[in-house]
C-alpha cells in the first residue's frame, strides 16, 4: 500500500480514495542519475535519501564501492571482514566517521530507521556490531554523504537530472552494485518513453516528481 501510495504520489494521480499512511510512513526516495550527469561525483549514481536535518535533504550513494579494504577502515573487529568486502563511496560531503547501512528490524539507539528494514547511522559501535553481527550482504560501510540546499534537490528533480523510485532493502543492498544503474535504468525506459510528436508530455511527471519527493523527504525529519 505504501509504495502503491508513492508511486500515485509521484505520477500526479488522484490518492483520495486511498487510505493514506501517516506521513512518517511514506517511503524513503531512491534517486536515479541521469545519463548525461556531469557532476563527476554523482554520474551513475543511486542515491537512497534517508531524512532531512531540518530543510536539508540528506542522503548517501549506494552502488560506488571504493577500493579501501573495509578490514581496514574498520579496526578493532571480532570478525575479519573478507579482503573482498569494500568501503563505499557515500557521497562528497566529509563525515567525521564512517557510516553504516545495514538490515534491521528495528533502529538501535544512536541510528535512524531510513525505511522498514534498513537503518542507518555514524556511531561507530552500532556500525562495529552491525559489521560483526550482520551478514555481509546486508551492511553497506560508506565514506561520506550527500546533502542540499534547501529547495536545491527539487529543483534538480524538477530539472529532470534525477528520476525517482521507491526505496526497498533489496535494490539497497543488491549484490551486484557495479550494475545497479544500469539496472534501474533499464527498469526505468518503458516510464520515460515520450509518446512521438509530443516533446511536453514530460513537463506533468517532472512536476509530479517534485511534489512526490518534497512530500517524501519532509516526512522523514
Amino acid at each position: 500500500m505504501r509504495t502503491t501510495l508513492f508511486l500515485l504520489v509521484l505520477l500526479g494521480l488522484p490518492v483520495a480514495a486511498a487510505s493514506a499512511p501517516p506521513p512518517k510512513d511514506i517511503p524513503a526516495v531512491l534517486l536515479i542519475a541521469k545519463g548525461d550527469m556531469v557532476d563527476p561525483y554523482f554520474r551513475q549514481a543511486v542515491v537512497l535519501v534517508t531524512h532531512r536535518a531540518g530543510s536539508t535533504p540528506m542522503g548517501v550513494i549506494i552502488n560506488k564501492a571504493t577500493k579501501v579494504p573495509l578490514a581496514e577502515a574498520v579496526p578493532r573487529l571480532e570478525n575479519r571482514p573478507a579482503p573482498e568486502r569494500r568501503v563505499f563511496f557515500g557521497g562528497p560531503v566529509p563525515a567525521d566517521e564512517l557510516i553504516v547501512l545495514f538490515r534491521s528490524a528495528k533502529a538501535p539507539e544512536g541510528s535512524i530507521q531510513a525505511l522498514d528494514g534498513v537503518v542507518i547511522s555514524s556511531d561507530q559501535d552500532v556500525l562495529r556490531a552491525a559489521v560483526n553481527r550482520e551478514r555481509a550482504v546486508d551492511v553497506r560501510v560508506l565514506l561520506g554523504y550527500a546533502s542540499w540546499a534547501p529547495g536545491q534537490l527539487e529543483a534538480e528533480v524538477a530539472r529532470g537530472d534525477w528520476q525517482l523510485l521507491p526505496a526497498d532493502a533489496a535494490t539497497i543492498f543488491d549484490s551486484n552494485p557495479e550494475t545497479m544503474w544500469r539496472d534501474l535504468q533499464q527498469q526505468l525506459a518503458p516510464k520515460n518513453a515520450a509518446a512521438p510528436g509530443q516533446p511536453s508530455a514530460t513537463r506533468p511527471l517532472r512536476v509530479a516528481k517534485q511534489r512526490a519527493f518534497a512530500v517524501a523527504t519532509k516526512s522523514r525529519t
